[in-house]
Parts: structure tokens; C-alpha cells; sequence
């Protein structure tokens, strides 16, 4: 009797060292934000929003909000970098603390100068 409980104890525990190991999922991180007009608050929609670290963007919809969800970095910090017609390039870095980050992109106006346009038209005979 005692020889039979030896024996369904080690077998019991070499089965659980037997078990399948789930596979670690890496960890997700999440930027979250929304790309605004610095002096007058204002929604700046189909921005531009990249992370140059990573090589990937994307448009901020309609609102100027946009969101990533990419594979947590192995650095601190990322950079967020926005752009839009008629505004300055404004990067950011967002210190990753947790596995959700808001980022406020503000960029300022950027008057686009053109050069001077003259227009002639055929003269009549």
C-alpha cells in the first residue's frame, strides 16, 4: 500500500513537470492622443503621427485623435512626432511608465510662404 502511494506520488509529479507552458505574451503598450492647434486648442484632423523609433505611423482621425498599440520598446522614452499642413513639425517624448501613455501633440502654425504667381491671358486681335 505504501509502495503504491510512492508510486502515484512520483507520477503525479513528473506529470506536472510534463505540463505544457503557455508561451508569454509580450507586453503591449498603448499611445493614446490627440494633435491640436497650440494657440487655439483646435482639433487638427488627418494629422500625421509617427514613431520614428519604431518606423510606423498613422493618420489622427477626424477629431485629431489617433493610437498605437505596439509591442512594449526595451527603451524609457519614445518619440512622437506630428505633422500637418501649415504647421511646424513638433516632436515629443513620452516617458513610458506604464503600459498606456496620452500624448498632447501642440503644434504651432507655420504660414506656408509661396512665391509671387503672375497670371496673363492672351491678348485680343
Amino acid at each position: 500500500m505504501k509502495r503504491d502511494s510512492l508510486l502515484l506520488l512520483a507520477l503525479v509529479v513528473s506529470s506536472a513537470r510534463c505540463a505544457p507552458v503557455e508561451p508569454r505574451t509580450p507586453s503591449v503598450l498603448v499611445v493614446r492622443g490627440r494633435v491640436v492647434d497650440s494657440s487655439t486648442q483646435r482639433s487638427l484632423p488627418s494629422a500625421v503621427v509617427t514613431l520614428p523609433d519604431l518606423k510606423i505611423g498613422r493618420l489622427a482621425d477626424t477629431a485629431g485623435e489617433f493610437m498605437f498599440r505596439i509591442p512594449r520598446p526595451t527603451s524609457t522614452e519614445l518619440k512622437v512626432l506630428g505633422r500637418y499642413i501649415g504647421y511646424e513639425r513638433t516632436e515629443t517624448r513620452v516617458f513610458l511608465t506604464s503600459d498606456s501613455v496620452y500624448v498632447m501633440i501642440r503644434m504651432p502654425q507655420a504660414p506656408i510662404q509661396l512665391d509671387d504667381l503672375i497670371v496673363t491671358s492672351p491678348s485680343k486681335r
